[in-house]
């Protein structure tokens, strides 16, 4: 059986073995990597060299850029692989130091159970001694025990010989012991001083991987420079490439501007001075035909367009804030913008509506404008009476600029201009007549076909999508709420409008149609009703809108409930002819709440029509609302003088297109005339032919009746 130190030799013989078969597989395989990565160096040297065009260029950095990914995979893998072997070179050492700890366990164990064995044995012999002992000792002297005591004295000396070879044991067994742990002692400060040099060892290959690694870097970035300072080289050249093809087209692009530009200066001189001439020409010519006219003191209108440096004096340096002044003389000459003018104010106005929300949000001191109707010369008549903008004053326009009127589109385009140049101060509101269907049906597409174009009357439609649906007007007192038409049965909060898709043609039935096209019930009806009637009337909600044919009339109790609800003052609204130009609709009832400026509770709803003599027919005056901060008031106008406004003919038709139809009576007239008298002609020479043949007749029969006799 071996020995101890011959198994730990043995051990430690194979231990040194596998350590340096280890370290001689780590290091074949360190000199491998190195000599791949030399090749992999040469191989890149090579491939470096290639090539002095830019597509060689290009392709020599693609190249470049997948032999660095390749390195870095290839490095990334070899890691990997290296941190394998160390985990399973660790796993293994685990492997041996459990394997070994487990023998040397064993080992102990097993002396541990030889010396147990021992100790039992000698205890067991001593026991036997002290129990033969107790009987010589407790007997009586006789003569045969003396007669043994020198066998006795034998034996004694004998189990003193055994007393002293199990002390001798004892002492050999703890010298064993003491051998044995001094034994553990020096093992464990062997294994102590083999993990420090494992530990050692480990320090220093880490250090030497470590130094290794750094070298590879160092290699790696010196490399790695080299190919960026070659990189760096090559884009300088591109770029200076570039530069210089980029200044080429820059300087060539410079001319051709240039030669654009006083190609387009050249034009528009001439164009202006050709404008000059006919401009000189037109002042200084009289048309053959203006003393003929039967109003001559009425002046001719202006054949003259508005251009866009005319209308907006700073349009070079991009500030587009009309001339006011000169565009309404303009239009009171009855001139026109010219189209790329037209379209350019019409596109600034829609800009700003499409950047309003739903429902205004406004504050006091304002004025309320109702329905215009393309009355242009009294909408002027309305703003000199209320205050221009330029004075301060602040507009909210109802809607319904359109139709019925000769001047919608002059309407509609001063309404821009103020809007373009004062667009904190005035605020425009869709009406009913803001729409395809409508304009349609009435004059103002016509007006814009016959004044510009059918692209002018698109533009204007686009625009009118845009317009904001309502507004609130906050005073002292509380709040006002502003719409052209009214409320429907699905208008209960502010809420329900702001989530409205307002930027199309107005639907058919819904939100929309309601706050452009609802009306209050009548209250006329009820003049001679019973108090019971007026009461049950009140109740009413909504009911079908039969004159207008689409929407809702609104009774009191829904108005009352939406005021109530959103805590609003009144409802105030256009939509509806006045003879008076504004009325308060109290629905015979008095409403509890803040009283107005004549100690009377607000009026549940208030029209406000702008338009006086309406269609030329209806002899109404026109209002407008003032709101203040603690009060409001209506204020009065009538239509201007009829010679001061130009007439046209119904839909715009010229002189020849509207006589057409009284020329083709007068001709039927005359044609007729002709042929009743030729009738009448006719008839007389029959009457002469007949009487002639009745008295031929007589004779013969005369003649007949005497030859008979």
């Amino acid at each position: 059986m071996l020995t101890l130190e011959q198994r730990r030799a043995e051990r430690e013989a194979r231990r040194k073995e596998r350590e340096e078969a280890r370290e001689r597989e780590l290091e074949e395989r360190r000199l491998a990597r190195e000599a791949r990565r030399r090749e992999r160096e040469s191989g890149g040297a090579s491939d470096t060299a290639t090539g002095e065009t830019e597509s060689a260029e290009n392709n020599d950095d693609d190249s470049l850029e997948a032999r660095i990914a390749k390195r870095k995979a290839e490095r990334l893998a070899r890691k990997k692989a290296r941190e394998a072997e160390e985990r399973a070179l660790e796993e293994e050492r685990e492997r041996a130091r459990e394997e070994r700890r487990k023998e040397r366990d064993a080992q102990m164990a097993q002396l541990e159970a030889e010396r147990e064995e021992r100790l039992r044995r000698l205890r067991g012999g001593t026991d036997l001694s002290e129990a033969t002992d107790e009987p010589s000792s407790s007997s009586t002297d006789t003569p045969a025990d003396r007669d043994n005591e020198n066998d006795d004295s034998t034996e004694t000396n004998w189990e003193d010989q055994r007393h002293h070879e199990l002390a001798d044991r004892e002492k050999a067994a703890q010298e064993r012991r003491r051998r044995l742990e001094e034994m553990r002692a020096k093992l464990k400060e062997q294994e102590e001083e083999e993990e420090l040099r494992r530990e050692e060892r480990k320090k220093q290959r880490e250090e030497a991987e470590r130094q290794r690694r750094e070298e590879a870097a160092a290699q790696e970035e010196k490399e790695k420079q080299e190919r960026e300072r070659e990189r760096e080289q090559k884009r300088l050249k591109r770029e200076a490439r570039r530069i210089e093809r980029e200044r080429a087209q820059e300087e060539a692009k410079e001319r051709r501007l240039r030669e654009q530009r006083e190609a387009e200066e050249a034009a528009k001189q001439a164009i202006l001075e050709e404008r000059r001439l006919v401009r000189e020409q037109l002042l200084r010519e009289e048309p053959l035909y203006l003393s003929d006219r039967v109003m001559s003191d009425v002046p001719f209108p202006t054949r003259l367009e508005l251009e866009i440096d005319e209308i907006f004096p700073d349009a070079e340096n991009d500030v587009w804030i009309p001339d006011l002044p000169r565009l309404k003389k303009h239009f009171l000459e009855e001139g026109r913008l010219s189209p790329v003018t037209a379209h350019r104010l019409i596109k600034l106005a829609t800009e700003l509506f499409y950047e309003e929300p739903n429902v205004l949000d406004l504050s006091a001191p304002i004025v309320i404008v109702g329905d215009i109707h393309g009355q242009f010369h009294d909408m002027l008549n309305l703003l000199s009476s209320a205050g221009e903008p330029a004075d301060g004053t602040s507009y909210l326009f109802l809607g319904d600029y359109v139709d019925r009127g000769n001047f919608s589109a002059e309407v509609v385009m001063y309404l821009y201009a103020l809007k373009v140049h004062y667009p904190q101060q005035v605020y425009l509101l869709r009406g009913n007549h803001e729409c395809r269907a409508i304009t349609y049906h009435f004059n103002f597409k016509k007006e814009c076909k016959y004044k510009y174009s059918e692209d002018i009357y698109y533009a204007f439609m686009t625009s009118f999508d845009c317009l904001p649906l309502a507004a609130t007007i906050t005073a002292d007192q509380g709040k006002y709420f502003a719409v052209h038409g009214g409320i429907g049965p699905e208008i209960e909060t502010l809420a329900d409008l702001a989530t409205i898709e307002r930027f199309r043609e107005p639907p058919l039935r819904g939100k929309v149609l309601d706050l452009l096209w609802a009306d209050p019930l009548d209250e006329e009806k009820l003049a001679d009703a019973s108090t019971d009637e007026i009461t049950e009337w009140q109740q009413i909600t909504y009911s079908t809108n039969s004159v207008r044919g689409c929407s809702y009339t609104y009774g009191f109790k829904a108005v009352d409930d939406f005021l109530k609800k959103n805590d609003f003052l009144t409802l105030i609204r256009g939509h509806s002819v006045m003879k008076f130009g504004y009325k308060e609709h109290t629905y015979h009832t008095q409403r509890p709440g803040p009283l107005n400026s004549n100690n009377k509770p607000f009026p549940a709803v208030i029209t406000v029509f702008s338009a006086p003599n309406y269609c030329g027919k209806y002899e109404n005056m026109a209002a407008y609302m003032n709101i203040e901060l603690d009060h409001y008031s209506f204020h009065q106008l009538l239509w201007v003088d009829k010679h001061e406004v130009p007439y046209y003919l119904p839909n715009f038709q010229n002189g020849l297109t509207f006589a057409v139809p009284f020329l083709a009576e007068r001709i039927g007239t005359f044609a007729s005339a002709l042929l009743e008298a030729f009738l009448d002609e006719s008839a007389d020479l029959d009457e002469e032919e007949l009487s002639e043949g009745e008295y031929s007749e007589e004779e013969e029969y005369s003649e007949e009746e005497e030859e008979e006799e």
